[in-house]
């Protein structure tokens, strides 16, 4: 004989977490972030049925450390990706989703050499060619060692789009409905955080 129970007999099973699947766009993002959902998972072909990355966000509702581990592990991943499966990316999402919730970690050191060529560059003795085989390094001394807190909002999704989706400054411009010159400037600035950091 089976036996069966009512429902307010039952002890509810207990729940770690919380999770959602949606296509990406920049609102529903910003929705279930605000709600303390992290993303694990952002798919790298587009969704026949509505052209969008589709994406999995989680809520730890025990903490387990696992989350954690997945976030990490997801961040790199998205990052090395940026220029290639996520290069059409919005570069403003790409850099929300890249920097927020990111630990600061203790940051890579530069060697004089790099550091008197970005110096240089600050101060327009040496233009942009002179520093691009340094753009790795300093991308992730921003979004891999955690440092990004040190830039506004502007610079972040300027020197992602640049450094890490490699989009030019006149792609970059079209896509924040501004110009390159503008682009550039804001580039500048971004590096020269760097430079100063490395002079104090």
């Amino acid at each position: 004989m089976i036996k069966t129970f009512k429902l307010t007999q039952l002890e509810p099973e207990p729940v770690n977490y919380l999770s959602v699947a949606f296509g990406l766009t920049p609102k529903l993002y910003q929705f279930w972030n605000k709600n303390l959902f992290k993303m694990v998972h952002l798919k790298q072909n587009l969704s026949q049925e509505t052209c969008e990355h589709s994406c999995v966000m989680v809520q730890e509702l025990k903490d387990c450390g696992i989350l954690n581990e997945f976030r990490v592990d997801f961040q790199k991943r998205f990052y090395n990706l940026l220029d290639i499966s996520f290069k059409e990316l919005e570069a403003q999402l790409a850099s929300r989703i890249l920097t927020e919730q990111l630990e600061e970690k203790r940051p890579r050191q530069f060697s004089p050499i790099q550091m008197k060529r970005i110096h240089a560059y600050c101060k327009r003795t040496l233009d942009y060619h002179s520093v691009m085989d340094l753009m790795k390094e300093i991308a992730e001394y921003f979004f891999i060692d955690g440092q990004c807190c040190q830039l506004n909002a502007v610079q972040k999704v300027v020197l992602l789009g640049i450094a890490v989706q490699k989009k030019t400054f006149a792609e970059l411009a079209k896509e924040l409905q501004n110009d390159a010159d503008q682009c550039q400037a804001i580039f500048a600035k971004a590096i020269a955080v760097l430079d100063k950091a490395g002079r104090s």
